[in-house]
């Protein structure tokens, strides 16, 4: 639990490889990590007028055992972090789901980038981390039972074929938009595999 005196909006936890971010409007928020790989992370708690960073470092897997929240309590009125890179959460364009029939590059595919928009009761999570060729089957099977259920079925899929593994790292540790160029050596900018979900028209 992270737990303020101020309202907390988002939450993001990151590194080089692996990033989430959950959206709230709460002064006590429930952060799940049971899906964080082993090694050290970022945190950053994004209030009305403010960003807190926090550090974190996970030592060891969960495996079978049950999964704990992160819990800890910040002071909403410590200094205001400034020259912190703003991630983007830029709205896409809404369509059906579609798998790319263009044709691929003929670089060696190193592996893929993967973002996930998962819908729940704690607020709205984006996941991204890099995933093998033996993940994606799973990912996609996942994403297209999701649709057929109330909870999962606005979550999105997004899959890049990534060429060079470690420029590419590079390149959005520095550029947390990366992803969204047209024209690099580093990854296609055709997704390998896009869902996203088909949102209602109200009145």
């Amino acid at each position: 639990m992270l737990n303020g005196e101020r309202q907390i909006y988002r939450v993001e936890i990151f590194n080089p490889e692996f990033s989430k971010e959950i959206h709230y409007k709460s002064k006590s928020v429930k952060v799940p990590i049971d899906d964080l790989p082993v090694g050290r992370y970022t945190v950053l708690v994004r209030l009305h007028d403010k960003l807190i960073a926090i550090n974190l470092i996970r030592k060891e897997p969960f495996y079978k055992a049950k999964p704990k929240d992160f819990n800890f309590s910040i002071n909403t009125k410590a200094k205001v972090l400034t020259h912190v890179e703003e991630r983007s959460n830029s709205a896409n364009s809404i369509h059906n789901t579609k798998e790319n029939s263009a044709k691929r590059n003929s670089k060696i595919i190193q592996g893929y980038w993967v973002v996930k928009t998962s819908q729940g009761h704690i607020g709205t999570k984006i996941t991204r981390h890099f995933a093998t060729a033996q993940d994606l089957e799973n990912l996609i099977s996942k994403i297209k039972l999701e649709q057929n259920t109330l909870s999962g079925r606005y979550n999105t899929l997004n899959i890049w074929e990534v060429y060079n593994l470690d420029a590419f790292k590079e390149a959005h540790s520095k550029n947390r938009n990366y992803i969204k160029v047209t024209d690099s050596p580093y990854f296609n900018h055709k997704p390998y595999y896009s869902y996203l979900a088909e949102v209602e028209k109200r009145p």
